[in-house]
């Protein structure tokens, strides 16, 4: 389709890079304290795992990395516990290193860090969000 359609495609391409240059402009006035500014709010485990789950399984890039990956190991005759297995797999991998990312940074030394640093995070986080929408609607370097 966006072969046939390449203004559907300019069009898309320039709404990401608006995204883009909009997320970097956000994280440049988050201020001081910004996002990781604690509130207190309960949640149970199962609560949080629900969470985890939808924000993974909602993620289409994730999805898209998935099926890229996981088609190179499935055959036609393969059997339902082998695909049954990879999918496993990969949900296992995939949920260790949700687990592993929350611990770490939740690390009673590295989050009052991140939350001290706050300010420098979202600055350059901004700045590179704002450069790779300059680098989006800028094109391809290789023409």
């Amino acid at each position: 389709m966006i072969v046939r359609q390449p203004m559907l495609f300019q069009v898309i391409t320039w709404g990401g890079a608006a995204y883009l240059a909009w997320l970097g402009i956000r994280a440049l006035r988050a201020g001081r304290g910004g996002a990781l500014q604690a509130d207190v709010a309960t949640t149970t485990r199962r609560q949080a795992a629900r969470d985890g789950v939808l924000v993974a399984l909602g993620n289409p890039k994730l999805i898209l990395f998935f099926i890229a990956l996981l088609s190179q190991f499935v055959t036609p005759d393969m059997t339902l516990a082998g695909q049954a297995l990879i999918v496993l797999t990969a949900m296992v991998i995939d949920g260790a290193w949700y687990v592993l990312v929350a611990l770490g940074l939740s690390h009673s030394r590295v989050l009052p860090w991140l939350q001290a640093h706050a300010h420098w995070i979202n600055r350059a986080t901004g700045i590179l969000l704002l450069a790779l929408a300059a680098r989006v609607v800028s094109g391809p370097l290789l023409a």
